[in-house]
């Protein structure tokens, strides 16, 4: 399970909330995939379980499109390295409480 496929759909958009990292449409998505709760998704990267991995191509612009307006995205893919784990932080301190 090195390189996963994150199937965002039309769901997830529609229940996502804008500007939370644990409940934005990618962490939903990835929540429905890999059966865990524990995701949280920001512009640089996605963590899961406490591991960062190095955000896919394409996810800071949907992230940022999401956040300013849901009616910007629409239902993609995005390619997960899982063996691409980065050292950083992913988040903010703000980011982390929902900010």
């Amino acid at each position: 399970m090195s390189i996963i496929t994150i199937e965002v759909t039309q769901e997830d958009i529609d229940k996502g909330i804008r500007s939370r990292s644990d409940d934005c449409a990618v962490a939903r998505a990835l929540k429905r995939q890999l059966r865990t709760y524990d995701v949280s998704v920001s512009a640089l990267g996605v963590m899961i379980h406490g591991e960062s991995y190095k955000a896919p191509v394409g996810l800071a612009t949907f992230v940022r499109d999401f956040d300013k307006d849901k009616s910007l995205v629409f239902p993609t893919e995005f390619l997960l390295d899982m063996s691409a784990t980065i050292k950083y932080p992913v988040f903010s301190s703000a980011e982390l409480v929902g900010g």
